[in-house]
């Protein structure tokens, strides 16, 4: 490798070439002339990483040494049952993700805050964290409670007024006893009455931790994209189809996003938001009510932007790739 070649910044992508978001970014990064990259494809790429007794360590992947100024994307899914998992007898799998996870992990440590985003941001991953970093921030946040008590979550619903809903507080993944069966199934938002928590088993609430918020009445919801400082807001119309009211996932397929600019208050939280979190990246959904007042639900620090880029000419995608040469060269 020529000396010119090793000075310019080193992007290396952490994730699957199966990723379409992946996919945008290699490419864009492909065409460019002022940085090197390689995707450290834990399905189908040859890395090597050695470290000598002195500490001191190199790591070469697809035949390009990451040295001089780098920059790391960690986009790693790793979710079982899926394209993006190691194939393999089950057993077999989940050992191997293991591994891939903590060499990632040793990664996100080695190069600390040269990573999107950092191992000490990771913190702030769970939903009713963000929600109190998020109102810090300004933000209305749902009222929320976390219990396996049934009283209290009866009680909770008696304050709610019965309009209330229920979501995963972790990945929301299920994964059948059969393991050459179906993929792994998403559990998404969904409405819960006061009856039914009276009529469950006391048994059954006490197994797991139940995640449950006072509903907010929507008007429509928004995806907003953090690219360091850069912001890309995306309405979404959720409220055109019964089976997307609490979760536009449900019908994805069939809903518009359509780019839209946020008020400077909005985002101003939204960037005051990112700086207490740690992130530097990430999408954001925010829910506009009927009175058309924002509430911040949660944020993805690998929020996928794929489906969303068209939209605005690739502009999303072209601002991770600056934000990752501007990294590497800080």
């Amino acid at each position: 490798m020529t000396r010119a070649r090793c000075d310019m910044p080193m992007i290396l992508i952490l994730g699957s070439k199966k990723d379409a978001n992946i996919k945008l970014l290699s490419n864009r990064l492909e065409t460019r002339d002022d940085c090197r990259h390689a995707v450290l494809d834990y399905q189908n790429s040859s890395f090597a990483f050695e470290m000598s007794a002195a500490g001191e360590f190199t790591l070469v992947v697809e035949g390009e040494t990451v040295t001089g100024p780098v920059a790391i994307f960690d986009r790693v899914l790793l979710l079982k049952r899926t394209e993006y998992y190691p194939a393999g007898e089950e057993s077999e799998a989940d050992f191997v993700a293991d591994e891939y996870r903590a060499l990632f992990n040793l990664l996100a440590e080695l190069y600390g805050d040269k990573v999107v985003n950092s191992l000490s941001s990771r913190r702030c991953l769970v939903k009713p964290y963000q929600q109190r970093a998020a109102a810090v921030a300004g933000f209305l946040v749902p009222d929320t409670i976390i219990s396996n008590q049934k009283a209290a979550l009866v009680r909770f619903s008696d304050q709610t007024n019965d309009h209330l809903i229920i979501k995963p507080l972790a990945n929301g993944m299920l994964y059948p006893n059969d393991q050459g069966g179906p993929t792994a199934t998403a559990i998404l938002t969904n409405r819960i009455a006061r009856k039914d928590l009276v009529s469950a088993a006391d048994d059954d609430l006490e197994y797991s931790p139940s995640f449950l918020q006072r509903e907010i009445l929507k008007l429509y919801e928004l995806r907003v994209v953090y690219v360091n400082g850069q912001i890309f807001a995306f309405r979404i119309d959720s409220q055109t189809h019964a089976r997307s009211e609490t979760d536009w996932r449900r019908m994805s397929h069939r809903l518009g996003y359509f780019p839209c600019t946020l008020d400077r208050d909005v985002e101003e939280k939204v960037r005051t938001f990112m700086s207490i979190a740690g992130f530097t990246f990430g999408s954001l959904d925010i829910v506009v009510d009927v009175g058309e007042k924002l509430w911040f639900l949660e944020c993805n620090n690998q929020g996928v932007w794929a489906w969303l880029d068209a939209g605005v000419d690739g502009a999303i995608t072209e601002a991770i790739a600056d934000y990752l040469v501007e990294l590497a060269r800080s």
